[in-house]
Formats: structure tokens, C-alpha cells, sequence
């Protein structure tokens, strides 16, 4: 098992390796909004018919995969990959108020 969570995780790390070296290459300035992931993987709130009293579909299923999806990215070391690479390189990386 711990052999198979380290290959996704070298996976992982290399394709972001690939991105962020490219963003550097490619741009001066690399913008990335100051969004905390974590707040985009909120839960579906539930919504009740008023009539009825039964629950609506509401995409709970479709948001839930959405949400693992949106965890398992590693958008953190994404974004550290991109500043050390940038620093290398003589660009810049900006975080914007995502407002």
C-alpha cells in the first residue's frame, strides 16, 4: 500500500514539477488568487421541498467528487514550486484578493 501512495505521490510532484516550470518559462508575472482550497470543498447544504417536506436533489454526488478532486490536487505545493522556480528564473508571482 505504501508503495502505491508513494508512486502517486511522485505522479503528482512531477507533473507539477512539469507546470510550474513551464508557467516560469512562459510568463514574467505569475498570478494566483489567494483561494483557501479548503473553502472550495465546503458540503452541499441540503434543500428541503417546503410542500413535500422531501429533500431536492441538490448535486451532493457530482460536488462530492468535485470536492476530492479539488483536495487531492496539492495546489499548495503547486504554488511553492512556482515561487522558488520563479525566484531562479528572475519572474515574479503575485498573490491577488480573490474579491
Amino acid at each position: 500500500m505504501a508503495r502505491l501512495h508513494r508512486k502517486v505521490r511522485n505522479q503528482r510532484n512531477d507533473s507539477l514539477h512539469q507546470w510550474s516550470r513551464c508557467l516560469v518559462n512562459t510568463y514574467e508575472t505569475v498570478v494566483f488568487e489567494g483561494i483557501v482550497p479548503a473553502n472550495l470543498s465546503k458540503r452541499v447544504q441540503p434543500k428541503k421541498d417546503e410542500e413535500t417536506g422531501k429533500y431536492l436533489p441538490n448535486g451532493a454526488r457530482a460536488k462530492s467528487g468535485f470536492n476530492t478532486s479539488i483536495l487531492d490536487a496539492g495546489w499548495s505545493q503547486f504554488i511553492i514550486f512556482c515561487e522558488y522556480k520563479a525566484e531562479d528564473a528572475g519572474t515574479q508571482v503575485v498573490f491577488v484578493n480573490p474579491k
